[in-house]
């Protein structure tokens, strides 16, 4: 488990990222990388700047963004071939 002081900005990154994603899937209406790449980017940019708010330090903020890349990569490459996947189901 998280420590509690970055359980706000856990939760308000996954609120944005069901948001971004639901409305990819509205427009785009099938898969697509570039769906998946501004739902993840959305919630990431947005994310962030509530995470600067919650701590008021620009370069913590900014730093989870930079060590989230490698996930980031994972969700884009690994959810686009999930996605696929369950698509054919």
């Amino acid at each position: 488990m998280p420590p509690a002081s970055v359980l706000p900005a856990i939760m308000v990154k996954s609120v944005i990222l069901a948001i971004a994603a639901a409305m990819a899937a509205k427009h785009f209406k099938k898969v697509s990388i570039l769906a998946l790449l501004l739902s993840i980017l959305t919630y990431q940019v947005i994310g962030t700047g509530f995470e600067w708010a919650i701590t008021q330090n620009l370069h913590t903020a900014l730093q989870d963004f930079r060590i989230g890349l490698p996930g980031m990569l994972i969700q884009l490459i690994g959810g686009y071939y999930l996605l696929k996947a369950l698509r054919k189901v």
